[in-house]
């Protein structure tokens, strides 16, 4: 090969005799694994000969220790995997998931230690897999800040909150310890990695300038003052120890003419999770469709593309910068346990790996159909249908799962147990015939389908079931929906008890504990609801609730406030929320405070990421009475077929057992992103019924 030949590079000739040549041990590693691809399916091979690179030189995938802790042999074997892709990085993103010997008590358990991280380094270099470590150090640092041994160097220790509503998720960049524990924690990390890079992290932080230390800066200069200066000294520190600092780049979007005032040698990693025409559309823009990565190129710094695993994401990026001067390469992000598990994204990380090489998405049918061959064995890619599934289903609301939140699921999730159960079976006929991994397969569908789909469907049923028996108790009777309540929840506890074994099989023991307690709790949650509603009670209710139905579930929003009127005319909270991802439901159903007037008044108050919409709302009385909306009045309300918010609710409001009629919703504009009020009129006149 030429003395310009790029890195990684190989040339892999087949004829009578089998050659392959690299200017390096990757290049060989890469050629090998092209190789062992073609002999694959027959053992025959085609004759010629390739010469092959990549386009981008970071071709990596995210594996997620901050929400749960994998065992170290899995994510080997998950790494040496990837690698036979052409993937060369592994983003760990760590948070609590490392045991610091300067700063243990933070931990976890089952965190990795050190020394076991440096063994998982050494192994993946073997693979030519390189590991770049996401240190939180500013936003994201709740596990550091709510110990009580660290809880002085929160940012909201004067209790003053962020717009989330949070006091306790970012560290005080004004104070010098701080900086010591910083640089401790990076030290450690810097002792270890032999990586030329280094990920300072830095995004989401929503505190900064609440402290009366960091409020002066922030009065002077504003939020960007604060934060630049602390990720241009934690940057520093990066290049001090050889290493190019990499940095999310949502909090410089608020900002993006300061962009010239940060560190000249940051990489910044432009994650991208929403697109509108095939561009960016993120919260930061304030939902408008931005090119980030040309906003981040033009200003001079190198990106690294950082979309989410799923594959048609991955695919629209990487045609859109994939070649493009300046962008670095991939990471394919997976958030466990906030977003899915990580297994189940297989196929998008896989995709962006290859894409990655070439600089383009692969064509998804042609990669399938090589997947298959790869991963299972299988000729025509029917072995890959049995995993495709994961990674299609939960498009949508879908964005947590039940051990970290509960989670609404589609409602025809339970019509695809059968589904499930073939493709099973499909799975162990594939493993005998091909002596393809069977329990890989089976982690893969079973894991996400039953936990995703099935297990925490139970709640969506409940929730379903439950205020359709309030609302029509002559047609629903309580002791009947309880009944089949109770088969659902038989049903589902056989299914529940392969995804436990599977958890704990696949799982540290630390965290088994803490799995099956939720899983015991939400049991005896359900099974208290159910014998309350056996009793027959009119409605099933004990006091006065208020139901109320969006359109979309809490992510769409960054807080929402209920308030009522009581019999004096005060208003009370019902409830409050901040940052959506906590409560993923769209119907709710809240207590209302003592003595609410029938005729009263509800205020919602939304401050929206995007579009969201009221399905319904209603007040269903303890003693059976029900008000319904009559007149409304508020700004970024509008109807959504006539544009117009009227004061004739009636025609505004979606019939719950209509759902072909028109709600109101919020408009998606620049100009209504703050908080926007819809004030109702409540009524229990039967015209309005």
């Amino acid at each position: 090969m030429g003395p310009d030949v790029p890195r990684e590079a190989y040339q892999l000739t087949c004829g009578e005799t089998i050659t392959l040549i690299s200017a390096d041990a990757a290049g060989l590693y890469y050629g090998v694994q092209t190789l062992a691809q073609l002999l694959y399916r027959d053992g025959a091979y085609p004759l010629g000969e390739v010469t092959d690179y990549p386009a981008l030189p970071i071709r990596g995938f995210q594996f997620d220790l901050g929400r749960q802790i994998e065992r170290m042999d899995y994510a080997l074997e998950v790494c040496q995997r990837m690698s036979r892709l052409k993937a060369n990085t592994v983003f760990l993103y760590v948070e609590n998931g490392i045991r610091y010997e300067s700063h243990p008590g933070f931990a976890a358990p089952g965190a990795w230690t050190m020394a076991e991280t440096a063994e998982f380094i050494h192994r993946c270099a073997t693979w030519h897999m390189d590991v770049i470590p996401i240190v939180p150090n500013l936003g994201h640092t709740h596990f550091i800040v709510r110990h009580p041994d660290y809880a002085h160097l929160n940012e909201g220790r004067e209790g003053v909150r962020d717009s989330y509503g949070s006091a306790g998720n970012s560290l005080c960049p004004a104070l010098p310890e701080t900086r010591r524990l910083v640089e401790a924690m990076f030290a450690e990390w810097f002792a270890i990695s032999p990586s030329p890079y280094f990920h300072i992290s830095c995004d989401e932080c929503h505190q900064l300038g609440l402290c009366s230390l960091c409020r002066p800066k922030y009065d002077a200069g504003g939020m960007a003052e604060v934060y630049l200066e602390h990720v241009n000294w934690a940057a520093e520190l990066a290049v001090q120890a050889g290493k190019r600092p990499m940095l999310w780049g949502d909090q410089m979007l608020y900002w993006p003419e300061r962009l010239p005032d940060l560190h000249s040698a940051v990489i910044i990693m432009d994650w991208e999770y929403h697109t509108r025409n095939g561009r960016s559309l993120n919260a930061f823009m304030h939902w408008r469709a931005e090119d980030t990565t040309g906003i981040f190129l033009r200003a001079g710094h190198e990106v690294v593309l950082a979309p989410y695993g799923a594959s048609s994401h991955t695919a629209q990026f990487l045609n859109a910068y994939g070649r493009q001067p300046g962008v670095l390469g991939v990471n394919s992000t997976i958030w466990e346990l906030s977003r899915t598990f990580f297994e189940c994204e297989g196929t998008g990380i896989e995709f962006a790996a290859a894409g990655a090489w070439q600089g383009y998405a692969p064509d998804q049918a042609a990669f399938a159909d090589g997947r298959a061959w790869m991963r299972f064995g299988s000729v025509g890619g029917d072995a890959s249908a049995l995993v495709d599934p994961c990674n299609s289903r939960h498009r949508g609301p879908v964005l947590s799962d039940l051990f970290s939140y509960i989670t609404p699921l589609p409602k025809d999730a339970l019509s695809r147990v059968p589904e499930l159960a073939r493709r099973v079976a499909l799975t162990e006929m594939y493993a005998e015939e091909t002596a393809c991994d069977a329990e890989r397969v089976r982690l893969t569908c079973e894991t996400h389908l039953l936990t995703r789909e099935l297990f925490s469907q139970r709640l969506r049923e409940v929730m379903s079931q439950w205020y359709q028996a309030l609302r029509h108790p002559q047609r629903t009777p309580p002791a009947d929906t309880a009944a089949r309540l109770r088969d659902l929840q038989y049903d589902l506890r056989n299914l529940r008890e392969t995804e436990v074994a599977l958890w704990v099989r696949y799982r540290p023991a630390e965290q088994t504990s803490s799995t099956l307690l939720a899983m015991h709790k939400l049991d005896e949650e359900i099974a208290a609801f159910l014998d309350h509603l056996a009793a027959g009670e009119p409605t099933g209710l004990e006091r006065d609730m208020l139901v109320l139905h969006l359109t979309e579930p809490d992510p769409c929003f960054r807080r929402m406030t209920i308030k009522a009127t009581d019999a004096e005319g005060a208003w009370q909270t019902i409830y409050q929320a901040y940052d959506g991802g906590s409560d993923p439901l769209r119907m709710k159903i809240f207590p209302l405070p003592a003595g609410l007037q029938a005729d009263g008044t509800v205020r919602v108050t939304l401050q929206p990421h995007g579009e969201v919409g009221i399905r319904f709302l209603e007040i269903l009385f303890a003693d059976g009475r029900r008000a319904a909306p009559i007149a409304a009045e508020g700004e970024g309300f509008v109807r959504d077929a006539a544009n117009v918010l009227t004061d004739d609710m009636r025609a505004c409001w979606m019939n719950p057992d209509d759902v072909e009629s028109t709600y109101l919703r919020h408009q998606h504009r620049p100009d209504l992103m703050g908080p926007n009020t819809l004030t109702v009129r409540m009524s229990d006149s039967p015209e309005y019924l």
